[in-house]
Protein backbone atom coordinates (compact mmCIF):
# COMPACT_ATOMS: atom_id res chain seq x y z
CA UNK A 1 0.00 0.00 0.00
CA UNK A 2 1.29 3.09 -1.35
CA UNK A 3 2.03 5.66 1.97
CA UNK A 4 1.66 9.62 2.21
CA UNK A 5 4.76 11.30 2.56
CA UNK A 6 5.20 14.53 3.50
CA UNK A 7 6.46 15.74 -0.04
CA UNK A 8 3.38 15.10 -1.17
CA UNK A 9 1.53 17.39 1.07
CA UNK A 10 2.44 20.40 -1.91
CA UNK A 11 0.75 18.65 -4.68
CA UNK A 12 -2.74 17.58 -2.52
CA UNK A 13 -2.96 21.58 -1.89
CA UNK A 14 -2.56 22.51 -5.39
CA UNK A 15 -5.16 19.82 -6.54
CA UNK A 16 -7.74 21.23 -3.76
CA UNK A 17 -7.14 24.56 -4.87
CA UNK A 18 -7.83 24.03 -8.27
CA UNK A 19 -11.43 21.72 -7.43
CA UNK A 20 -12.53 24.68 -5.20
CA UNK A 21 -11.75 27.71 -7.85
CA UNK A 22 -14.17 25.33 -10.38
CA UNK A 23 -18.23 25.86 -9.48
CA UNK A 24 -18.60 21.90 -8.12
CA UNK A 25 -22.07 20.39 -7.52
CA UNK A 26 -20.43 16.99 -7.11
CA UNK A 27 -17.14 16.62 -8.90
CA UNK A 28 -14.31 19.13 -9.54
CA UNK A 29 -14.59 18.30 -13.69
CA UNK A 30 -16.38 21.57 -15.16
CA UNK A 31 -18.11 19.14 -18.00
CA UNK A 32 -18.97 16.86 -15.27
CA UNK A 33 -20.54 19.24 -13.52
CA UNK A 34 -22.12 21.16 -16.30
CA UNK A 35 -24.01 17.45 -17.83
CA UNK A 36 -24.64 17.21 -14.12
CA UNK A 37 -26.38 20.28 -13.98
CA UNK A 38 -28.54 19.89 -17.05
CA UNK A 39 -29.80 16.60 -16.29
CA UNK A 40 -31.02 18.02 -13.16
CA UNK A 41 -32.49 20.75 -14.50
CA UNK A 42 -34.02 18.96 -17.14
CA UNK A 43 -35.38 15.96 -14.99
CA UNK A 44 -37.36 19.13 -12.80
CA UNK A 45 -38.24 20.92 -15.77
CA UNK A 46 -39.94 17.55 -17.28
CA UNK A 47 -41.43 17.01 -14.09
CA UNK A 48 -42.76 20.41 -14.50
CA UNK A 49 -41.36 21.78 -10.84
CA UNK A 50 -41.78 25.22 -11.13
CA UNK A 51 -40.76 26.03 -7.42
CA UNK A 52 -37.45 24.24 -7.49
CA UNK A 53 -36.30 25.26 -10.76
CA UNK A 54 -36.57 28.93 -9.98
CA UNK A 55 -33.88 28.19 -7.87
CA UNK A 56 -31.69 27.53 -10.79
CA UNK A 57 -33.20 30.03 -13.34
CA UNK A 58 -35.12 32.65 -11.54
CA UNK A 59 -36.55 34.55 -14.71
CA UNK A 60 -38.99 31.23 -15.22
CA UNK A 61 -41.45 32.84 -12.92
CA UNK A 62 -42.47 34.52 -16.29
CA UNK A 63 -44.13 30.65 -17.36
CA UNK A 64 -47.56 29.63 -16.66
CA UNK A 65 -45.43 25.84 -17.12
CA UNK A 66 -42.98 24.44 -18.84
CA UNK A 67 -42.76 21.53 -21.09
CA UNK A 68 -39.93 19.59 -21.71
CA UNK A 69 -39.36 15.62 -23.05
CA UNK A 70 -35.60 14.80 -23.37
CA UNK A 71 -33.14 11.82 -24.27
CA UNK A 72 -30.13 12.68 -21.63
CA UNK A 73 -27.71 10.55 -24.43
CA UNK A 74 -29.00 13.93 -26.57
CA UNK A 75 -27.78 16.82 -24.30
CA UNK A 76 -25.51 18.69 -26.40
CA UNK A 77 -23.11 21.39 -24.51
CA UNK A 78 -21.51 23.91 -25.98
CA UNK A 79 -18.75 26.52 -23.90
CA UNK A 80 -19.86 30.13 -25.32
CA UNK A 81 -17.13 32.61 -25.77
CA UNK A 82 -17.13 34.26 -22.32
CA UNK A 83 -15.77 31.86 -19.39
CA UNK A 84 -18.07 30.12 -17.25
CA UNK A 85 -21.12 30.47 -20.29
CA UNK A 86 -22.37 27.13 -21.53
CA UNK A 87 -25.34 26.28 -24.18
CA UNK A 88 -27.41 23.78 -23.17
CA UNK A 89 -28.80 21.66 -25.72
CA UNK A 90 -32.05 19.30 -25.07
CA UNK A 91 -33.38 18.69 -28.60
CA UNK A 92 -37.04 19.63 -30.02
CA UNK A 93 -35.90 23.00 -30.23
CA UNK A 94 -35.46 24.00 -26.37
CA UNK A 95 -32.05 25.18 -24.77
CA UNK A 96 -30.72 26.96 -21.89
CA UNK A 97 -27.75 29.27 -21.42
CA UNK A 98 -25.99 28.57 -18.36
CA UNK A 99 -24.02 31.42 -16.57
CA UNK A 100 -21.19 30.56 -13.81
CA UNK A 101 -21.96 33.12 -10.78
CA UNK A 102 -19.34 34.16 -7.99
CA UNK A 103 -16.12 32.60 -7.38
CA UNK A 104 -14.39 29.96 -4.90
CA UNK A 105 -16.60 28.25 -2.36
CA UNK A 106 -19.43 30.56 -3.28
CA UNK A 107 -19.44 29.72 -7.58
CA UNK A 108 -22.75 27.88 -8.76
CA UNK A 109 -23.95 27.54 -12.11
CA UNK A 110 -27.69 29.25 -12.95
CA UNK A 111 -29.87 29.52 -16.05
CA UNK A 112 -29.75 33.27 -17.74
CA UNK A 113 -31.72 32.48 -20.80
CA UNK A 114 -33.93 29.79 -22.32
CA UNK A 115 -35.41 28.83 -25.87
CA UNK A 116 -38.14 26.85 -26.39
CA UNK A 117 -39.14 25.87 -22.69
CA UNK A 118 -41.50 28.00 -21.73
CA UNK A 119 -45.13 26.47 -22.36
CA UNK A 120 -48.91 28.11 -22.75
CA UNK A 121 -52.55 26.80 -23.05
CA UNK A 122 -52.92 25.54 -26.73
CA UNK A 123 -55.47 28.73 -27.27
CA UNK A 124 -53.00 31.58 -26.25
CA UNK A 125 -50.27 30.23 -28.17
CA UNK A 126 -52.51 29.70 -31.60
CA UNK A 127 -53.66 33.41 -30.89
CA UNK A 128 -49.54 34.56 -30.57
CA UNK A 129 -48.80 32.89 -33.57
CA UNK A 130 -51.78 34.31 -36.08
CA UNK A 131 -51.02 37.96 -35.05
CA UNK A 132 -46.86 37.76 -35.15
CA UNK A 133 -47.12 38.01 -31.26
CA UNK A 134 -44.98 34.51 -31.15
CA UNK A 135 -41.39 34.36 -33.32
CA UNK A 136 -39.24 31.62 -33.85
CA UNK A 137 -36.26 31.93 -31.99
CA UNK A 138 -37.48 34.38 -29.44
CA UNK A 139 -35.97 34.13 -26.19
CA UNK A 140 -38.42 32.69 -23.82
CA UNK A 141 -38.51 35.83 -21.42
CA UNK A 142 -39.10 37.87 -24.43
CA UNK A 143 -41.80 35.67 -25.59
CA UNK A 144 -43.24 35.78 -21.69
CA UNK A 145 -43.15 39.57 -21.72
CA UNK A 146 -44.93 39.36 -25.62
CA UNK A 147 -47.80 36.92 -23.99
CA UNK A 148 -48.19 38.82 -21.39
CA UNK A 149 -48.74 42.17 -22.59
CA UNK A 150 -52.55 42.87 -21.85
CA UNK A 151 -52.50 46.02 -23.65
CA UNK A 152 -51.94 44.54 -26.86
CA UNK A 153 -55.06 42.70 -26.47
CA UNK A 154 -56.93 45.33 -24.76
CA UNK A 155 -56.26 47.52 -27.73
CA UNK A 156 -56.67 45.28 -30.48
CA UNK A 157 -60.33 44.15 -29.46
CA UNK A 158 -61.17 47.92 -28.69
CA UNK A 159 -60.24 49.54 -32.29
CA UNK A 160 -61.47 45.87 -33.72
CA UNK A 161 -64.87 46.40 -31.95
CA UNK A 162 -65.03 50.19 -33.04
CA UNK A 163 -64.54 49.54 -36.67
CA UNK A 164 -67.30 47.36 -36.67
CA UNK A 165 -69.87 49.67 -34.77
CA UNK A 166 -68.77 52.47 -36.95
CA UNK A 167 -70.13 50.87 -39.76
CA UNK A 168 -73.76 49.42 -38.58
CA UNK A 169 -75.77 52.42 -38.58
CA UNK A 170 -79.19 53.56 -38.32
CA UNK A 171 -80.67 56.26 -40.82
CA UNK A 172 -82.64 59.36 -39.32
CA UNK A 173 -86.32 58.89 -39.16
CA UNK A 174 -88.43 59.22 -42.32
CA UNK A 175 -92.28 59.89 -42.66
CA UNK A 176 -93.82 56.75 -44.46
CA UNK A 177 -97.19 58.23 -44.48
CA UNK A 178 -99.54 60.07 -42.32
CA UNK A 179 -103.45 60.51 -41.24
CA UNK A 180 -105.70 62.64 -39.75
CA UNK A 181 -108.04 62.30 -37.13
CA UNK A 182 -110.07 64.69 -35.24
CA UNK A 183 -111.90 68.02 -35.09
CA UNK A 184 -110.97 71.02 -36.34
CA UNK A 185 -108.63 69.04 -39.30
CA UNK A 186 -104.96 69.17 -38.40
CA UNK A 187 -104.98 68.90 -34.40
CA UNK A 188 -104.37 65.24 -33.87
CA UNK A 189 -101.93 64.32 -36.40
CA UNK A 190 -100.85 60.45 -36.40
CA UNK A 191 -98.30 59.23 -39.03
CA UNK A 192 -96.20 56.09 -39.62
CA UNK A 193 -92.10 57.01 -38.93
CA UNK A 194 -89.97 54.59 -40.34
CA UNK A 195 -85.83 54.16 -39.97
CA UNK A 196 -82.95 51.47 -41.12
CA UNK A 197 -80.40 50.18 -39.96
CA UNK A 198 -77.58 49.47 -42.52
CA UNK A 199 -74.68 46.84 -41.79
CA UNK A 200 -71.84 47.46 -43.56
CA UNK A 201 -69.61 45.01 -42.73
CA UNK A 202 -68.87 41.29 -44.31
CA UNK A 203 -69.63 40.12 -40.67
CA UNK A 204 -73.53 38.73 -39.96
CA UNK A 205 -74.77 40.13 -37.03
CA UNK A 206 -77.41 38.78 -34.62
CA UNK A 207 -80.41 40.74 -33.46
CA UNK A 208 -79.33 40.06 -29.92
CA UNK A 209 -76.49 41.86 -30.43
CA UNK A 210 -77.79 45.16 -30.68
CA UNK A 211 -80.98 47.18 -30.19
CA UNK A 212 -82.32 50.71 -31.42
CA UNK A 213 -83.62 53.50 -29.12
CA UNK A 214 -86.03 55.89 -30.06
CA UNK A 215 -88.38 58.92 -28.32
CA UNK A 216 -91.80 59.98 -29.36
CA UNK A 217 -94.60 62.67 -28.98
CA UNK A 218 -98.28 62.28 -28.71
CA UNK A 219 -101.02 64.82 -28.73
CA UNK A 220 -103.96 64.38 -26.52
CA UNK A 221 -107.01 66.31 -27.27
CA UNK A 222 -108.97 68.68 -25.05
CA UNK A 223 -112.05 69.99 -25.63
CA UNK A 224 -110.59 72.55 -27.41
CA UNK A 225 -107.13 72.89 -29.43
CA UNK A 226 -105.45 75.74 -26.13
CA UNK A 227 -106.33 72.09 -23.78
CA UNK A 228 -104.61 69.92 -26.18
CA UNK A 229 -101.40 68.21 -24.38
CA UNK A 230 -98.73 66.59 -25.16
CA UNK A 231 -96.43 63.42 -23.92
CA UNK A 232 -93.07 62.76 -24.40
CA UNK A 233 -92.39 58.36 -24.05
CA UNK A 234 -89.30 56.55 -24.64
CA UNK A 235 -88.89 52.75 -26.62
CA UNK A 236 -87.07 50.31 -27.87
CA UNK A 237 -86.88 47.76 -30.99
CA UNK A 238 -85.28 44.90 -30.46
CA UNK A 239 -82.80 44.01 -33.03
CA UNK A 240 -83.11 42.35 -36.02
CA UNK A 241 -80.53 39.42 -38.02
CA UNK A 242 -78.33 41.73 -40.27
CA UNK A 243 -77.00 39.96 -43.03
CA UNK A 244 -73.57 40.69 -44.15
CA UNK A 245 -73.97 44.19 -46.00
CA UNK A 246 -77.62 43.67 -45.36
CA UNK A 247 -80.40 45.83 -43.63
CA UNK A 248 -83.27 45.80 -41.10
CA UNK A 249 -86.47 48.47 -41.32
CA UNK A 250 -87.97 49.39 -38.16
CA UNK A 251 -91.30 51.88 -38.15
CA UNK A 252 -93.84 53.01 -35.48
CA UNK A 253 -96.98 55.79 -35.52
CA UNK A 254 -96.38 58.84 -33.23
CA UNK A 255 -97.55 62.16 -33.40
CA UNK A 256 -93.85 63.52 -33.97
CA UNK A 257 -90.37 62.20 -33.03
CA UNK A 258 -87.94 63.50 -30.67
CA UNK A 259 -84.61 63.52 -32.06
CA UNK A 260 -82.92 60.50 -34.06
CA UNK A 261 -83.21 57.01 -33.16
CA UNK A 262 -80.11 55.54 -31.38
CA UNK A 263 -78.36 52.12 -31.98
CA UNK A 264 -76.92 50.67 -28.83
CA UNK A 265 -75.01 47.39 -28.53
CA UNK A 266 -76.45 44.60 -26.24
CA UNK A 267 -72.47 43.07 -25.95
CA UNK A 268 -69.01 44.12 -25.04
CA UNK A 269 -66.02 44.74 -27.19
CA UNK A 270 -64.55 41.52 -25.94
CA UNK A 271 -67.74 39.49 -27.10
CA UNK A 272 -67.30 41.36 -30.78
CA UNK A 273 -63.87 40.76 -31.21
CA UNK A 274 -64.00 37.20 -30.05
CA UNK A 275 -67.18 36.61 -32.25
CA UNK A 276 -65.89 38.00 -35.29
CA UNK A 277 -62.15 38.75 -35.42
CA UNK A 278 -59.78 37.07 -37.67
CA UNK A 279 -56.28 37.66 -37.59
CA UNK A 280 -54.30 38.81 -40.15
CA UNK A 281 -50.53 38.04 -38.63
CA UNK A 282 -49.16 41.41 -38.34
CA UNK A 283 -51.41 42.61 -35.89
CA UNK A 284 -48.47 42.78 -33.09
CA UNK A 285 -45.45 44.52 -35.39
CA UNK A 286 -48.32 47.21 -36.20
CA UNK A 287 -48.72 47.50 -32.66
CA UNK A 288 -45.37 47.77 -31.69
CA UNK A 289 -44.90 50.21 -34.97
CA UNK A 290 -48.05 52.46 -33.42
CA UNK A 291 -46.56 52.41 -30.00
CA UNK A 292 -42.97 53.69 -30.87
CA UNK A 293 -45.02 56.60 -32.87
CA UNK A 294 -47.21 57.65 -29.82
CA UNK A 295 -43.94 57.43 -27.46
CA UNK A 296 -42.38 59.49 -30.00
CA UNK A 297 -45.29 62.00 -30.49
CA UNK A 298 -46.20 62.30 -26.62
CA UNK A 299 -42.86 60.71 -24.73
CA UNK A 300 -45.15 57.90 -23.48
CA UNK A 301 -47.18 60.50 -21.03
CA UNK A 302 -50.79 59.76 -22.62
CA UNK A 303 -49.97 56.54 -24.56
CA UNK A 304 -53.03 53.50 -23.82
CA UNK A 305 -55.80 52.96 -22.39
CA UNK A 306 -57.38 54.88 -19.53
CA UNK A 307 -60.93 54.60 -17.11
CA UNK A 308 -62.23 57.72 -16.09
CA UNK A 309 -64.93 58.59 -13.22
CA UNK A 310 -66.81 61.56 -12.49
CA UNK A 311 -70.18 63.58 -12.43
CA UNK A 312 -71.78 66.01 -15.20
CA UNK A 313 -73.50 68.01 -12.65
CA UNK A 314 -75.33 65.12 -10.44
CA UNK A 315 -75.28 62.40 -12.89
CA UNK A 316 -71.98 59.93 -12.31
CA UNK A 317 -70.54 59.26 -15.61
CA UNK A 318 -68.11 56.27 -16.41
CA UNK A 319 -65.46 57.11 -19.87
CA UNK A 320 -62.98 54.44 -21.29
CA UNK A 321 -60.91 56.15 -23.50
CA UNK A 322 -58.01 54.41 -25.82
CA UNK A 323 -54.81 57.29 -26.91
CA UNK A 324 -53.01 56.58 -29.79
CA UNK A 325 -50.96 59.06 -31.18
CA UNK A 326 -52.64 61.86 -31.30
CA UNK A 327 -56.10 60.26 -31.97
CA UNK A 328 -58.42 59.41 -28.98
CA UNK A 329 -61.41 56.93 -29.69
CA UNK A 330 -63.54 55.55 -27.08
CA UNK A 331 -67.01 55.61 -24.75
CA UNK A 332 -69.07 56.82 -22.19
CA UNK A 333 -71.96 56.18 -19.96
CA UNK A 334 -74.03 58.11 -18.02
CA UNK A 335 -75.57 55.86 -14.84
CA UNK A 336 -78.84 57.57 -15.70
CA UNK A 337 -78.41 55.70 -18.75
CA UNK A 338 -78.72 52.62 -17.28
CA UNK A 339 -75.37 51.17 -18.58
CA UNK A 340 -75.86 52.03 -22.54
CA UNK A 341 -73.10 53.49 -23.65
CA UNK A 342 -72.14 56.11 -26.51
CA UNK A 343 -68.78 56.47 -28.56
CA UNK A 344 -66.77 59.33 -28.49
CA UNK A 345 -63.72 60.45 -30.49
CA UNK A 346 -60.74 63.14 -30.13
CA UNK A 347 -57.80 63.99 -30.28
CA UNK A 348 -54.98 64.44 -28.51
CA UNK A 349 -53.05 68.49 -28.33
CA UNK A 350 -50.45 69.92 -26.62
CA UNK A 351 -51.73 70.84 -23.38
CA UNK A 352 -55.14 68.84 -23.47
CA UNK A 353 -57.84 66.44 -24.94
CA UNK A 354 -60.82 67.77 -26.97
CA UNK A 355 -63.34 65.17 -27.07
CA UNK A 356 -66.24 64.80 -29.21
CA UNK A 357 -69.40 62.83 -29.43
CA UNK A 358 -70.20 60.06 -31.68
CA UNK A 359 -72.90 58.01 -31.05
Amino acid sequence: MYKLKLTDMKFIKILLATCISIPLLTSCGGDKQVKEFALQFGNLAQGNKLDSLKLMYPGIEAADSVALKFNPDDIKITEGEKDGVYTINYGNDVSIEVVTEGDGDTAKLQVADSKGLFAWPKDRMEFAKKTGMYKAGLADANLASRMNDTTFIKQLSFDFANELKSNVTVSSWRVLNGNIFGAPLGRYVIARFGCTVKNNTTYEIPGSYYKVNYRIVRRHMGMAYWEDTFSTSSGVFKGKNLKPNGSASYSLEATNISGNPGLMWNVSDEELFNKFFTPKGNEYDDYLKNKKSVEKTNDGKLSGSYTLTGAVGKYPITMEITISGTDVKGRYCYNKNKGSYLNLTGVVSKDNIKLNERN
